[in-house]
């Protein structure tokens, strides 16, 4: 394998880790974007929930309207607070304001799931690119003691530009660490 190919494939998969970074990037910001258009809407449920409360309360039992506002008081706590039992088993009584009722703990179920689904995914990216990082750090110090190393044995001066031989020697020094190889293959 030649140098210029070597550095071919340096280049290569340098862009492959820009696109990936960019993507990742890209998609950081579309769930940041997501998280927070479901945080609003989780936050507009405990008003949605007391208006459907005055409405619902004269056709539910005392038992259904304890179930309404204790869900009411525990959505002010938190996106995480609510019972995963009263969401599961809405009350399944007739009438319409029951399907709103049902609807909005549907809704809340969704919405929930996509929430803690976006938190996943978007730990997952910055996992992702932290490693693409690292890795990309790991490759500029492997170059940079290369490069040291190589200017320090030609005692060369910092204003003298490298010349295509240092260049050179400086790739094969890079390219015969084993570190190297392992991070440009990872």
């Amino acid at each position: 394998m030649t140098l210029s190919a070597n550095i071919k494939k340096l280049e290569s998969h340098q862009d492959v880790l820009k696109q990936e970074r960019e993507v990742a990037i890209r998609k950081a910001v579309a769930i940041k974007k997501e998280n927070a258009r479901l945080k609003e809407e989780i936050e507009k449920m405990p008003a949605a929930l007391e208006h459907l409360e005055k409405f619902v309360a004269p056709s539910l039992p005392s038992s259904k309207i304890e179930m309404v506002k204790s869900l009411r008081s525990s959505s002010l706590d938190g996106p995480n607070a609510l019972n995963s039992d009263t969401l599961d088993h809405p009350p399944s009584k007739t009438g319409k304001m029951n399907k709103e009722l049902q609807r909005y703990y549907e809704v809340s179920k969704r919405l929930r799931h996509v929430l803690d689904n976006d938190r996943k995914q978007l730990n997952h990216v910055r996992e992702m690119y932290l490693s693409l990082m690292e890795e990309k750090t790991d490759l500029e110090k492997i170059l940079r003691e290369s490069y040291d190393k190589i200017c320090n044995t030609t005692s060369r001066h910092d204003k003298e530009p490298v010349s295509q031989e240092d260049r050179q020697r400086i790739l094969e020094a890079v390219l015969s660490r084993d570190e190297a190889i392992k991070l440009l293959y990872s």
